[in-house]
């Protein structure tokens, strides 16, 4: 057995933070809100602005409008390196579709160079 003090130079090393979540990786987004929430963290791990949401259009008649929104990556030198943008009927559903898209940009991006630092230059 040992005693308190052998013990003690023995500290579990901290998780590494990885540059994607693991949830992306292993394609287990949980909920459509969480797109949005999951884009916002990965883009932070990586020292990059938060996601610029935009809403383009609101038409159609007040009982069933549709709602088009843009999203903007933007890089450390706030340029916008990718966008798209989507339609829902909410604004919410919207930002959470093109979130999804989001992702999915970035997923190709690390799976193509392995890490988001290509984000540092303008892309479009």
């Amino acid at each position: 057995m040992q005693d308190a003090s052998e013990a003690s130079w023995y500290v579990t090393p901290p998780r590494a933070t990885p540059t994607i979540s693991d949830s992306l990786l292993m394609g287990q987004v949980r909920s459509p809100s969480s797109y949005k929430s999951e884009l916002q963290i990965i883009l932070h791990r990586n020292h990059l602005p938060i996601p610029v949401y935009t809403l383009l259009k609101n038409s159609g008649p007040s009982h069933q409008p549709t709602f088009t929104v843009r999203l903007d990556i933007i890089s450390k030198d706030h340029t916008v390196v990718w966008y798209d943008t989507a339609k829902s009927s909410t604004r919410k559903g919207a930002e959470c579709e093109v979130a999804k898209k989001g992702l999915e940009f970035i997923n190709k991006t690390i799976q193509k160079d392995g890490d988001l630092y290509l984000l540092n230059v303008s892309l479009i």
